[in-house]
């Protein structure tokens, strides 16, 4: 984690002060906690062998997970876990539905068109309740319905996840919060850290969790999940959806 936190944020996950984790600098032999980050990031950089990335689509979740800061290095083994459940969730379902509201539909919608490239199941929710609550009207015990939403939680999520549960659909959140209030009503949650960046809060953790876990549904779909994305890609160039046009 160090490369990628400043003294402050860094002394605040390991739960001791700034002068205890500069203390640990200069037992290394550094100068100081920039000079020990500097170092560490040289070291990702520069490190021997093919890159995690490319090693391997069972390296890649990984690799996006705690190089984009998700899911903290020490937590990893226990998330995947959470998301090899999860993974096997979705391929045993008849029929996955994806919500969003207001701007947590973005992400569903990203979300669902990477999903249908490969799984033909997925069905985006509308982002209004009303037309959502019509989507979701046919969904049973054998389909599944993944929630984004991070805070503040939209009312409609944590109403319709409360819905869910009450008729024994199994729900799954990506959400920043797994004590949050449409957390606590679904039965599995993909939690993500949301760190601060300036004014904003950033969203690149919920996308990174959503797509390990699409890394790991098509990994596990095996030489199909390549075939299907071949041809989704080819459809598109046929019809000149790409530039230039074939």
């Amino acid at each position: 984690d160090i490369a990628f936190h400043t003294i402050r944020d860094f002394s605040r996950r390991a739960g001791v002060s700034p002068a205890s984790t500069l203390r640990m600098a200069r037992v290394f032999g550094f100068k100081g906690y920039r000079d020990f980050r500097d170092a560490v990031q040289r070291r990702l950089i520069t490190a021997p062998g093919p890159s995690p990335i490319r090693a391997g689509k069972t390296f890649a979740a990984d690799s996006l997970l705690s190089c984009f800061c998700s899911v903290p290095a020490r937590e990893l083994s226990r998330f995947n876990a959470k998301l090899d459940a999860v993974t096997d969730q979705i391929l045993a379902a008849r029929a996955i539905y994806v919500v969003g509201f207001r701007s947590a539909h973005l992400f569903a919608r990203y979300f669902v068109y990477h999903a249908q490239m490969a799984m033909p199941n997925f069905h985006l929710a509308s982002s209004a309740m009303s037309s959502a609550t019509d989507h979701l009207a046919s969904a049973d015990r054998n389909d599944l319905v993944i929630f984004f939403s991070m805070e503040p939680y939209a009312t409609e999520a944590v109403q319709l996840a409360f819905f869910l549960a009450n008729q024994n659909i199994t729900t799954i959140a990506i959400t920043d919060n797994a004590h949050s209030p449409l957390a606590e009503r679904c039965d599995q949650v993909l939690e993500t850290k949301r760190l601060r960046v300036g004014q904003l809060q950033s969203m690149a953790g919920c996308i990174t969790v959503s797509e390990a876990l699409l890394s790991r549904c098509f990994e596990k779909m095996g030489p199909e999940a390549d075939r299907r994305i071949g041809e989704f890609e080819h459809r598109v160039r046929r019809m000149r959806g790409y530039w230039p046009p074939a």
